[in-house]
């Protein structure tokens, strides 16, 4: 099952959207970072590092689906 077909794309696709909605939740829930990163700098770390190791997946999903 190559990149280049339909089903492929389509799975590319919800990946991307699963990576966004899981982004905007932890990053920008004003609740949850006030529960979680409470007095805590490792909260603000690891979700920055997370958003950024996460645009890089949904690039490069988002590269090879058009590749082909």
């Amino acid at each position: 099952m190559g990149i280049g077909n339909p089903q492929a794309r389509k799975t590319s696709a919800r990946i991307v959207v699963a990576l966004a909605i899981i982004d905007f939740v932890l990053l920008l829930f004003p609740p949850l970072t006030w529960i979680l990163g409470h007095g805590a700098v490792w909260y603000f770390l690891l979700t920055g590092a997370f958003g950024v190791l996460s645009l890089a997946v949904m690039y490069r999903l988002d590269s090879s689906a058009k590749e082909k």
